[in-house]
């Protein structure tokens, strides 16, 4: 079923439908063996990844903590994204390159959440 079919006629192999489909790219779903929703697990990495940033490992679990401990009873689906955003503009302005360390989470945080 996925593996590679010669067409006699050409002479060129042809990949299965699943991998034309999806680009080349084939996908493993293996999220019923996880601990997290599928939605949960996905958005740990989507907004670092979009954005091509450097990210400790550890750095979307230390976020959420972050964001629990600056008095937050939920998490919201626009905090990754927004402190992104302030991470980005805070490199740009320093001139380095935009990575993720605790260190930057921290900061972006306390930047993000006013105290009152």
């Amino acid at each position: 079923m996925l593996e590679l079919r010669l067409d006699e006629a050409s002479g060129i192999y042809s990949a299965p439908l699943q991998m034309k489909a999806n680009n080349g790219i084939f996908i493993v779903d293996d999220f019923g063996r996880q601990l997290m929703s599928p939605r949960d697990l996905l958005n740990r990495w989507i907004v670092p990844l979009a954005r091509r940033v450097p990210a400790e490992s550890d750095s979307a679990e230390f976020l959420r903590r972050l964001c629990l401990r600056e008095g937050r009873t939920e998490l919201r689906a626009c905090y990754p994204s927004d402190i992104c955003n302030i991470l980005e503009s805070i490199s740009q302005y320093e001139g380095r390159l935009i990575s993720m360390t605790k260190p930057d989470l921290e900061r972006t945080t306390a930047l993000y959440f006013a105290k009152t």
